[in-house]
Parts: C-alpha cells; sequence; structure tokens
C-alpha cells in the first residue's frame, strides 16, 4: 500500500471517535444538567431557612401590579442576559451581579423547570451527589428543608405555594431591572442583599417616586408571630441612596386601637377639610416602648431613615434602648379635663418664634386646659408674652443638652418642672437612643453625650411613668401626608425633617380637640427677631438645610385657613 493507503484506516478510526465524542457532547447540551441547577437547589434550601414573604404582610403589602412575574426557564434567562447587557451603563456594577456567586442569581435558569415537590427532591439528589454538597451539606425529608440548625416543617401545598411566591418574587426583581425603572439604589448594594435577604425580597423592591399610592386603610398590627427564622436584614447606607427611596410600604404604619374617640361637638376631627381627613390617621401608634420592637418589625423600620427609623443602626443598639422604655398606662396622652363641660381638649402649642416678644399673649395660653412647649422652653421673665404653665414638654437630647448650655442667659436655667408635666422625647438619632439608656438606667451616656449624666436635667422629679417616646411611624406619617418637602427628592434627602416645633403641634392635634398654636413661623417673620426672648436685638430666621421652613409657612397657614388649628399672627 502507498503512504495515503497507510493512514486512511487510522484517519477513519479517528473520525468515528470524533463523532462519537461529539454525539455524547451534544446529548449532554440537550438533556437538563443536574450542575446547572446546583446553586438553584442551594439557593431553595437558603429562603426556607429565611423569613418567608408572608411574615412581614402583617406590616405591609406588596404592590407588583406593574410587575409581570415571569417563571419559566427561558424568560428568566432573557432577563439574566438583560442585566449582562445593561453592564455598558451600569458600568461593571451591574456585571457583578450576574458574575456573583449569590445562588440567588445562578439559581434563575433554574426555577421555571420543576420546582414541584419531586422536582425539589431530584435536585437535591443531584445536588448530593455534585461537589458542591462536601461544602454545604443538607438534608430534605418530605415537608421540611433543612439547613444548619434553622428547619421549617410545611405541608406539601404550602411548600409549593412558598416557591410560587419566590419565583414572582426573583421574577419580579428582574423585571424590575429589564424595564430599568428608576430605582435610586446603588446595584453593587442591590447584589449583597440578594443574597442575604431572600426571605424579605419585597423589601428591596422600591417604587419610583410618586408611584406609592398614598393614604393606604391597612392597619399593620404588631405580632411575634413567625419570629423564629427571622434575623435582621444587612445594615442599609443612606450614601446608597441618590434621593429619598420609596418603599412599597412607605406608607403603612403600625395603628392603635386604643385611640382616643373624640366626643367634643368642636373637635379638629370634625373638620370639613376634605384632604385633612383623608390623610389624618387617629389610631397612629404614637409611642415607642418596650415589647414593640422584634427583628420583623426591625426589618420594616431599617428601610427608613432617622428620625423615620433605623438605616445604618444596629438592632441591638437600638433594642437595648427600646426594651428599657416602660409601655404607658395609657395610649392617650392627656385625659379630658374634670372642669370641661364639653368633652373638649384645649391645648396651646407654644413655640419659640420672636412674634411672641410684647405679644402679651400669657394669661390666654395659660388659660388652656394643657400647654405644650419645646426646646428653649423660656418663661422665667417672659411670662407677659408667653405664660408659664408646661403640661407638655417636647424635646431631643440634643435640644435639651445643647439649650441649657446655651440660653442661660436668657434665664433658662432648667427644662421646666412643673406638677405633673410630661416629657416627650422625638428620637433624632443614635444618640437619643444612647441618651434613653443613661437616663431609665439612671447612669452616665455612651457614644456622643459620654460621660453625661441624663436624669440630672431633671433635677430629681423625673418619673419614667410620664415619659413618652415618639415611635418612628408617627414621625414618618407625619412628614409623608402633611410635610413632603422637595428636599426629599435631593441629595440632601437624609438631612432634611420637620423641626421639633412641627411635630409637636402634630402631636397635639392628635391629642386634643382644640389647638391654638403661638410662635410659629408665619409669611411676616422677616417683622420679628428669631426668638421671642431676644427682646434687645433682632436676628433675623436662618433657613437650615435639614428644615423646610417655607413648607412649614404654608403648612401652618393652611391648617389655620380650614379651621384646624388657630395660628396666632400679628398684622
Amino acid at each position: 500500500m502507498d503512504g495515503t493507503s497507510d493512514l486512511f484506516w487510522p484517519a477513519m478510526l479517528f473520525t468515528l471517535l470524533a463523532v462519537i465524542v461529539a454525539a455524547v457532547f451534544i446529548g449532554r447540551n440537550k438533556a437538563p444538567a443536574p450542575s446547572k441547577c446546583s446553586h438553584q437547589t442551594n439557593a431553595v434550601v437558603e429562603e426556607r431557612a429565611a423569613p418567608d414573604a408572608g411574615a412581614s404582610s402583617q406590616y405591609h403589602e406588596s404592590n407588583h401590579q406593574d410587575i409581570q412575574p415571569q417563571s419559566t426557564a427561558k424568560s428568566l434567562k432573557a432577563k439574566d442576559e438583560t442585566i449582562k447587557h445593561e453592564t455598558d451603563s451600569n458600568s461593571d456594577i451591574v456585571g457583578k451581579i450576574s458574575k456573583s456567586d449569590s445562588p440567588v442569581n445562578t439559581s434563575t435558569s433554574c426555577w421555571g423547570e420543576d420546582s414541584s415537590e419531586t422536582g425539589i427532591r431530584n435536585a437535591l439528589r443531584d445536588y448530593a451527589q455534585s461537589s458542591d454538597a462536601e461544602k454545604n451539606p443538607l438534608r430534605y425529608m418530605a415537608g421540611m428543608l433543612r439547613t444548619g440548625q434553622l428547619e421549617k416543617t410545611m405541608t406539601k401545598e404550602e411548600l409549593e405555594e412558598e416557591q410560587r411566591v419566590q419565583r414572582e418574587q426573583l421574577a419580579a426583581i428582574f423585571q424590575l431591572l429589564r424595564d430599568k425603572q428608576d430605582t435610586f439604589v446603588l446595584w453593587m448594594n442591590l447584589s449583597e442583599q440578594f443574597h442575604s435577604t431572600i426571605g424579605i425580597i419585597p423589601a428591596l423592591i422600591l417604587s419610583p417616586l410618586g408611584t406609592t399610592s398614598l393614604y393606604k386603610t391597612e392597619k399593620p398590627i404588631y405580632s411575634t408571630e413567625r419570629e423564629v427564622d427571622v434575623t435582621p436584614i444587612p445594615v442599609l447606607e443612606k450614601k446608597n441612596f441618590t434621593k429619598l427611596p420609596v418603599w412599597d410600604f412607605e406608607d403603612d404604619y403600625l395603628r392603635n386601637n386604643e385611640a382616643r374617640k373624640p366626643t367634643c361637638p368642636k373637635s379638629l376631627q370634625n373638620t370639613e377639610d376634605l384632604k385633612f381627613k383623608e390623610a389624618v390617621l387617629s389610631d397612629i401608634q404614637l409611642w415607642l416602648h418596650k415589647g414593640l420592637l422584634n427583628i420583623t418589625e426591625w426589618n420594616r423600620l431599617a428601610h427608613f431613615n432617622n428620625p423615620f427609623g433605623f438605616m445604618e443602626y444596629k438592632y441591638n443598639e437600638v433594642k437595648r434602648a427600646v426594651d428599657l422604655i416602660p409601655k404607658p398606662k395609657s395610649s392617650i396622652l392627656l385625659p379630658v379635663p374634670e372642669s370641661s363641660r364639653d368633652g373638649c381638649i384645649r391645648c396651646a402649642v407654644v413655640g419659640a418664634g420672636g412674634i411672641l416678644n410684647n405679644s402679651k399673649m400669657g394669661k390666654e395660653i395659660d388659660s388652656h386646659d394643657y400647654v405644650f412647649r419645646v426646646n428653649g422652653a423660656v418663661t422665667q421673665g417672659y411670662e407677659e408674652d408667653v405664660g408659664n404653665r408646661t403640661s407638655v414638654y417636647v424635646h431631643t437630647a440634643f435640644s435639651m443638652y445643647a439649650n441649657i448650655l446655651t440660653l442661660k442667659k436668657y434665664g433658662f436655667n432648667s427644662i421646666p418642672q412643673d406638677e405633673g408635666i410630661k416629657y416627650v422625647m422625638i428620637p433624632e438619632g443614635l444618640r437619643d437612643f444612647e441618651w434613653i439608656q443613661g437616663l431609665l438606667q439612671g447612669k452616665e451616656t455612651n457614644g456622643s453625650f459620654r460621660g453625661v449624666r441624663p436624669l440630672k436635667y431633671f433635677e430629681g422629679k423625673f418619673n419614667e411613668s410620664r415619659f413618652y417616646v415618639l415611635h418612628p411611624d408617627f414621625l414618618r406619617y407625619i412628614r409623608n401626608r402633611f410635610m413632603p418637602s422637595k428636599q426629599m427628592q435631593s441629595i440632601h434627602w437624609a438631612m432634611y425633617r420637620p423641626t421639633n416645633g412641627a411635630f409637636a403641634l402634630f402631636l397635639a392635634i392628635h391629642t386634643c380637640d382644640i389647638v391654638d398654636a403661638y410662635g410659629f413661623i408665619t409669611e411676616d417673620h422677616h417683622k420679628y427677631s428669631n426668638y421671642y426672648y431676644e427682646k434687645f436685638k433682632k436676628t433675623s430666621v436662618i433657613f437650615f438645610i435639614n428644615h423646610d421652613y417655607g413648607l412649614e409657612i404654608k403648612t401652618w397657614k393652611r391648617l389655620h385657613d380650614s379651621g384646624i388649628i388657630r395660628l396666632f399672627q400679628r398684622h
């Protein structure tokens, strides 16, 4: 045979082997690959160990009506490809999502293939035979998925329903990304949260600003049920949001079925102002106290910046303080006075505005059933203009500490100490919870006020039964429904909050039947000094970025014009 003949049979044999290998390779690609779903199996098990989606439904209602969940492997794969394609517009940050080793991301191509109990069982069998099983061992029994020490027992129907909900959640997230809706959150942080918080995915879906349905009628009821498998969510950072994040549960608030039901015929609750009636929640939870902060509740409130929630804080730091706050004997701050013939509660709320200088309103203020004061409540030497009674003193840790230091020259040597006075604290930041710990334990504080003993400011007259802390839900409700500033849509969104005086006035509106406001900013504020105790000099009002004074001017005027409050003005 010539040289060509000598090579013929070896070449044929090599070709035949190549065809066989190719056929095997193609056949494997066509068949479902167990390894392809190995991460999916891990994701399913991890999700069983995390809080289920229903655990937080008592507080908020996820709204995905505009998002069409996709459950097939093909559609989810398309979404995955879309995310990779978006790398160009979001730098390599989005790419980190698609390249992440997170079981959530790698599972998306498998969710729609077979999520029945049999499918899960088969996937687990395949997983047990994979190399991943050595790194992440797990066991499966009918009706139970287990990982580590966490476990959840459920029926087949419950398991299938939970799988369906989680498939929709994942599909909704990728639909959100595919549609490029403005979520105001950095993708890098979102990728980490996908892995850590699979059981609370609804809390990671942001509604575009302006789409949140305001004035919902849901009444979240505090409960400690289904806390076994719940862990605190990863800390959310303000710096990761370029404007106020608006969550699906942004306008859901804790409610109190013990709220006062006015009998006063002149009560402001009987107003004909439709906008006010639509916005007001007469049963909003006013107070934060022990028994009202478990991990599920923390995971809800941790999405909101201070003082409207606990964003950037750690659970144990706040929990220690909250567990010290006594629950009020009654949720009603002020009872109807015995002297009231018509069942009405008449209140005066006194701010520090210079409009009160030489106003001669002192007797009128003191004639009310109750008098609210805030911050540097200077009265000594100014009784003719502002009165001298104080029934409710509203403050923060900083306002109490700073005003004692700076207003001594005006006679403010101590906070109000009237008989039976009630102290209401606005928890504006972590330093307030540190202050609360020191106050209620009779010790010096740590942190911002290290070495300060809060009890000394009460001069031995502190009574914890008359100490109240406003609930973050109440503060957020006031901001969202009555004082939504344009600053909330700016890069400085986290700095904005209503003034202490604003919170005090709205507390009175939710406590009293008739409310008169004195010393609050008005349109002609430039005519008066900044503070009423500046009798011999005139300083202008400084519009600090953390407040929206223009909005407050309009708000007080509107409430006055509608008859909800009576605002003291000078013409």
